[in-house]
């Protein structure tokens, strides 16, 4: 069997698949034999190493050792592991020396050796993180537009390279080799149980069928051509509410400006959770980091403004309890030019993965307060950032008291363009009617103008009253029916409030969810725990678990919303002090806390698909009443209320 996983288009896969025709001529017998494997993965990413991404993994492991002719004499291959980088540059933009390669970019030189290098020591650690030993691994580097005999001794490969001389270039790396009988020269870096792991790791990355579905979503021309022309003419703030679609939008949007144009884009969000799920979602779409060449980066504000302050460089003992004066010392250090433009010049041209970036996209822009704006403005430019807002849902803490903030604040009407969403792009049709009642008739907020899609027929809402965390069988119920229509767990969300998250002894966190499902063999990702969230999930089999902070922008087939009731409190009390800080006179503060309430829930109500799970305790609560309204009111078919 040969084949390629990964990334399926682009320049990596390309090569693979030239290299997958190449390894057929040698073994012509190779893709029908269910013995051998030869696996080519196209853009594989160690979230949790600096070097991000490798281009190609090539996985051999056969059931007899297969003979080959290289150039040195005689080869029988068990096995073997090489990591490969692509570069696509000519001979004019290519320097070798002392056996290490320097490609050139636009604006600089860059050591390929050096990433190669660095690249394999990633990958080491990974595997030895994965309890996954092997022997030995080559690296290799891949110029696609320089001929075999172009290149000089070294870890070099060519577009006309044979596998002759690619597995020649192996031997001149690995002393590897095993005596057995009449074949005195046998390549084997690892045993068959070892390579099988790797294997299952490399296959748990591929999309399910939602992903695909998304990806399309994001690759398909049903965007708006014209919003991406005003990028660098004026700021571009797209306005929509919870379920429009923007974070999307945002992603259509880099992805054009990387495929169309070969622009580099940073992503800016608050929420880790989003950033590991964008990061999964952007490995298997095959776009690259766009730390050297295009492609699209992705951080939170805390972990540019982390590095900013670093590089400037300013004191402080605990980032996160300093936060707000290490943005007030960073935007004075602006003001008095103590940090000028030929610093920033400096580090663009030292951290290019940081600050040097074509396009920046603000997710959630209307939780960004007035120094974050002023920050990211002077480091990118006005004219090339990209605003999603998603009006009046605010999240972090500090923005709840303050109206005052916005990206269009101080621009003349030249210098910005808004664009509008309304379609309820990702519910299907009888959820997005639901949400319009709950939002009118429950939350008063009458202003709710989400349009349901026609075409998405289908969707409906389960209301579970008792202690739905501690019946994983319920979860396997419902996770049976997605899997039904084509889903895996992954394509599942859980969203939790914080009481579900106790911290143990080690100041860590797990969610009782998690807890009771995995006594019960259920995978998770549980992005509750501040380790766990840095990462993307590893398997389609994993649950992900969020709690109801992390959950705007995320988005699952199924989602099942645990302790809803105890949101809705928590919601309320918080809009009950805020009435308090507001500059205007609030007249009823249970009303104002009530649609403030209501303005947070649409956020976790709106993140399902197709089936919207909502939990509610056994008390007599104001939610419940609000919700059996609903279902009283009747005119949805959809809506079953199930007591545990």
């Amino acid at each position: 069997m040969i084949q390629i996983l990964g990334a399926n288009e682009g320049q990596e896969h390309r090569s693979a698949e030239k290299l997958k025709g190449e390894f057929q001529k040698i073994w012509p017998d190779l893709e029908q034999n269910s013995h051998d494997r030869l696996l080519l993965f196209v853009g594989y990413r160690i979230h949790s190493a600096r070097v991000k991404e490798i281009d190609i993994v090539i996985v051999a492991d056969f059931g007899e050792p297969r003979s080959i002719e290289c150039p040195s004499g005689p080869l029988y291959v068990s096995n073997f592991v090489i990591l490969l980088e692509v570069k696509g540059q000519d001979g004019r933009n290519v320097e070798f020396s002392g056996g290490n390669a320097n490609v050139r970019y636009p604006d600089r030189w860059h050591s390929a050796s050096e990433q190669s290098d660095n690249q394999l020591h990633a990958f080491k650690k990974h595997l030895k993180q994965s309890a996954i030993p092997i022997g030995y691994i080559s690296n290799l580097i891949l110029f696609t537009q320089l001929k075999h005999s172009d290149l000089p001794e070294g870890n070099f490969i060519a577009s006309n390279s044979t596998v002759n001389q690619i597995l020649e270039e192996v031997l001149r790396q690995d002393n590897l080799f095993r005596r057995r009988g009449p074949k005195n020269r046998t390549l084997r870096v690892a045993t068959r149980e070892n390579l099988e792991k790797l294997d299952k790791k490399f296959r748990s990355i591929q999309p399910t069928p939602l992903d695909r579905k998304k990806m399309d979503r994001i690759a398909s021309d049903a965007w708006r051509r014209r919003w991406l022309d005003d990028i660098g003419q004026k700021q571009v703030i797209i306005r929509g509410r919870a379920g429009t679609g923007k974070t999307i939008a945002l992603m259509q949007l880099a992805d054009h400006a990387f495929r169309r144009q070969n622009k580099r884009s940073l992503l800016i969000t608050y929420n880790k959770a989003l950033v590991a799920d964008l990061k999964r979602l952007k490995q298997l779409m095959g776009i690259p980091n766009g730390v050297v060449g295009a492609g699209i980066e992705i951080m939170t504000i805390h972990k540019l403004i982390f590095e900013l302050a670093n590089d400037m460089p300013i004191q402080y003992t605990e980032f996160l309890d300093e936060f707000r004066e290490i943005k007030n010392q960073i935007c004075s250090y602006f003001d008095e030019e103590v940090f000028t433009r030929d610093d920033l010049d400096r580090l663009r041209h030292q951290k290019p993965s940081i600050y040097d970036f074509d396009i920046v996209f603000v997710d959630e822009g209307q939780d960004c307060p007035d120094d974050e704006v002023k920050i990211i403005r002077w480091l990118f430019g006005v004219k090339n950032i990209v605003i999603a807002d998603g009006v009046d849902q605010y999240v972090r803490e500090q923005s709840q008291s303050s109206k005052k903030m916005g990206w269009d604040r101080s621009l003349s009407t030249n210098d910005f363009v808004r664009r509008n969403l309304k379609k309820g792009v990702r519910m299907k049709y009888n959820l997005s009617l639901f949400m319009a009642d709950i939002a009118w008739e429950c939350f008063g907020l009458h202003n709710w103008d989400v349009e349901p899609v026609d075409e998405a027929i289908g969707g409906r809402v389960l209301v579970y009253e008792g202690d739905l965390a501690s019946r994983p069988d319920i979860f396997k119920e419902l996770c049976s029916e997605a899997r039904s229509e084509g889903n895996f767990p992954i394509d599942m969300l859980a969203c939790v409030p914080p009481s579900f998250c106790p911290r143990d002894p080690s100041g860590e966190n797990i969610s009782r969810v998690a807890q009771n499902y995995r006594q019960s063999g259920i995978q998770y990702w549980d992005g509750s725990s501040k380790k766990v969230r840095e990462n993307p999930p590893t398997s389609r089999d994993q649950l992900r678990i969020v709690q109801y902070e992390s959950c705007r922008g995320l988005e699952g087939w199924t989602v099942l919303n645990f302790g809803f009731d105890e949101l809705w409190d928590t919601k309320f009390r918080q809009g009950i002090r805020a009435t308090s800080l507001e500059a205007e006179a609030v007249l009823d503060p249970k009303d104002y806390a009530r649609k403030f309430a209501g303005q947070w829930l649409m956020i976790p109500l709106s993140r399902a698909i197709d089936t919207l799970v909502i939990n509610v305790g056994t008390e007599d609560t104001e939610l419940k009443r609000t919700l059996k309204s609903i279902f009283a009111g009747g005119g949805h078919d959809c809506l079953e209320w199930i007591k545990l």
